[in-house]
């Protein structure tokens, strides 16, 4: 208990007066949380929000990709009108590009086959070699040795 002559101010501090205290610095505190909970409450908020005009740009961005590609297909056939290039070289061009993008696409499912062949062999070699080893370690635990 301490004694100090300032004027106006408590001349003894006891166990009410830091009650106070911890009082008020307590709800200092539970106002502060409070101020923290909702901020991030806010940001929670933003986030979602964020994240639902993330995944519509995305959905935009490949709609623009498709309109961009269907633009120069309608620019190439305005280019081809105005040059007054002639029909039969419009489907010559056509035709040799079905034939070059029928063979990439054979390639890729080449390639595709190809790849998942020996994964698949793999597997029903592991399978059947579990299944060996599973009947022999079976047939042992039935009719363990002599």
């Amino acid at each position: 208990m301490a004694a100090e002559g300032r004027g106006p101010q408590r001349q003894i501090k006891d166990k009410t007066y830091y009650l106070g205290v911890l009082r008020s610095k307590t709800n200092e505190l539970t106002t502060e949380i409070n101020k923290l909970q909702e901020e991030v409450e806010m940001y929670k908020q933003e986030k979602s929000v964020y994240l639902s005009y993330e995944k519509r740009a995305e959905t935009l961005a490949g709609e623009i990709k498709n309109l961009q590609g269907q633009l120069a297909d309608y620019n190439m056939v305005v280019d081809m009108l105005n040059t007054s290039t002639d029909m039969a070289e419009v489907i010559r061009d056509y035709n040799m590009l079905k034939v070059q993008n029928d063979r990439e696409a054979q390639s890729i499912d080449k390639i595709f086959t190809e790849r998942q062949t020996p994964l698949h062999n793999e597997n029903i070699n592991d399978y059947a070699n579990f299944t060996c080893y599973f009947v022999h370690v079976k047939q042992y635990t039935l009719s363990p040795p002599t």
